[in-house]
């Protein structure tokens, strides 16, 4: 298995410093060359506090918790790249809330200690136009927030946001709502990896259009009236 070589990151503010992205959980859709997608993936896990430290969810139409092992970086993005033989096409995001939801009455959590958000790291075209498509599998979101009810855990479904970081010549960034609790973004850049860390990972249209414009090649244009 190869070394996964990061992108340098000292120029970005620390999300722990921060106090931001605490209690996120990854849904990971490893690839060995989704080095940014990758290093979030075993970033948020580090960020959050029992029961959901140091655990992730792989891509998977069955999908359940893994405990991150290694002792350092590299072991530990050796373990996340094990994953694969565990992943599908795609995700039942569904079942990964069911899993969560589980996760929490086992541990008997306060509804402040449940995972904020869920965020989805992905290669995957299809998720460009989210056509034709269910995120939530077999079930709804609006099933989901009564299952949470019930197990009285109030109305703390998290917010589920699917990052596709496609190469560029995929697609332009764009941000966008397709159906409640869910937020597709697509692109990457590191102002973008910035803007995600500053805001707690709300990004919005805003945001994308501004990274997109502060790439170098947009610096040397200027506005003649």
């Amino acid at each position: 298995m190869r070394q996964t070589n990061f992108p340098t990151t000292a120029s970005l503010p620390s999300p722990a410093k921060l106090g931001k992205l605490k209690n996120w959980l990854a849904v990971c859709d490893v690839d060995n060359t989704l080095s940014a997608g990758l290093g979030l993936g075993l970033l948020l896990p580090q960020l959050s506090d029992e029961p959901w430290k140091g655990k992730v969810v792989a891509y998977s139409k069955n999908p359940r918790l893994h405990s991150i092992q290694g002792d350092d970086l590299n072991s530990r993005a050796k373990y996340m790249q094990t994953l694969i033989k565990s992943q599908d096409w795609t995700a039942d995001f569904g079942k990964v809330f069911n899993v969560i939801l589980e996760e929490a009455v086992n541990a008997d959590l306060k509804p402040d200690k449940m995972v904020k958000k869920v965020l989805a790291l992905t290669t995957y075209k299809h998720f460009l136009t989210g056509s034709n498509f269910s995120f939530w599998g077999e079930t709804t979101y609006e099933e989901i927030r009564h299952k949470d009810k019930e197990k009285g855990d109030g109305d703390v479904v998290p917010h589920l946001v699917i990052w596709n970081m496609i190469k560029p010549e995929y697609s332009a960034g764009h941000c966008r709502e397709p159906e409640r609790g869910v937020m597709l973004l697509s692109g990457f850049s590191y102002k973008l990896l910035e803007f995600f860390f500053k805001n707690d990972g709300d990004i919005g249209p805003n945001h994308v259009l501004e990274a997109a414009v502060s790439a170098p090649a947009y610096q040397t244009l200027a506005v003649v009236d």
